[in-house]
């Protein structure tokens, strides 16, 4: 009998997708199995589970070890710099970063994205602004189709808009103006961009642009962390800090028009929001729900977190979307 060859390539594409659906124990032991064929891709798969279960330190060491065995490929040097990154073990990261730029074979613009993260981070945005510019050449030759140069301009325009470097963030948006319109691709980091320059229009004092292009961001993505900071200065402005920590939930019309579908349907939208009374609650949660849709939304039932906060006023989760149909099944955005 002749014996059963293995795909590395098709039992690490079915790992990935047992990592999707939440079966960590059995993407595991696929990760492990392709270990013990000295499959690369192993080394990722282990340390995307551990990550997936929030335990970083297993998801550092396994990448230690895949590096220690085989010395690459570039993408191992780089999720591991990442992981220790978000673990705030900054001078390691850039290290990682660095040994991952010497490989023959690397992407020079990766890594150095990922020190300027790092260094961004770290509130060094003079460094983080010279690594990004550094590449400037390479991003811009890769082209608009990939994602990497999103990424990249919103790294770059969120470290313009820290420097408060405002000229120059008008500079790099101008250009792409109508493209951050788009919203069939690339929106995370199209709304990142939107809100880096709604922030600087802030600091400027261009109140009516700012809000303008926070709308923007808001719609591109609806949970971005600086849109939601900005949103809540803005009422700073008006409000004083302070009041009951609210969890609502409102209630709204999808139209036939935007479902695809042919009929209309149910949709609830959740948020977490710091405000006086829960009516004052949905007027702040209004402006993290779709343009097109808002006005057929109420308040359905508020629940209180905290009886008192010395926070700002305003919007600090989104939940997505749940979608229902009018015998009553639910599908979450």
């Amino acid at each position: 009998m002749k014996k059963r060859l293995v795909d590395p390539q098709k039992i690490y594409g079915e790992g990935w997708d047992l990592l999707e659906e939440g079966n960590f124990e059995q993407a595991l032991e696929i990760g492990k199995r392709l270990e013990r064929l000295r499959w690369t891709g192993a080394f990722e798969l282990q340390a995307a589970v551990y990550e997936a279960q929030d335990d970083r330190e297993s998801a550092v060491d396994i990448l230690k070890r895949g590096i220690d065995k085989v010395g690459g490929p570039y993408l191992l040097f780089s999720r591991l710099g990442n992981t220790l990154s978000d673990l705030g073990r900054y001078d390691e990261a850039i290290q990682t970063y660095k040994d991952g730029l010497a490989l023959d074979t690397t992407d020079i613009a990766l890594f150095r994205m990922n020190i300027g993260l790092v260094y961004s981070r770290t509130d060094q945005n003079e460094k983080a602004l010279s690594e990004y510019q550094s590449i400037e050449k390479e991003i811009a030759d890769r082209g608009e189709s990939e994602p990497i140069y999103w990424h990249y301009m919103a790294m770059l325009a969120r470290v313009l808009s820290d420097l408060k470097y405002h000229s120059d963030l008008a500079k790099l948006i101008n250009p792409i103006r109508k493209k951050l319109l788009d919203e069939d691709c690339f929106e995370l980091s199209k709304s990142r961009i939107a809100a880096a320059y709604a922030v600087s229009l802030f600091h400027k004092n261009e109140d009516a642009a700012s809000i303008r292009w926070l709308g923007r961001a808001i719609e591109l993505d609806r949970n971005g962390w600086q849109p939601k900071w900005l949103s809540r200065e803005n009422i700073l402005k008006k409000l004083s800090s302070g009041g009951i920590l609210y969890y609502i939930t409102c209630e709204g019309i999808w139209p036939a028009h935007l479902t695809g579908s042919g009929e209309d349907c149910g949709v609830l939208a959740c948020f977490e929001v710091v405000a006086e009374d829960e009516n004052q609650a949905f007027e702040f949660a209004k402006s993290f729900i779709s343009k097109e849709v808002r006005n057929s939304f109420v308040l359905g039932e508020a629940e209180i977190i905290e009886k008192q906060t010395l926070d700002p006023k305003g919007v600090y989760d989104v939940q997505s979307y749940i979608f229902y149909d009018l015998n009553g099944d639910e599908d979450e955005e």
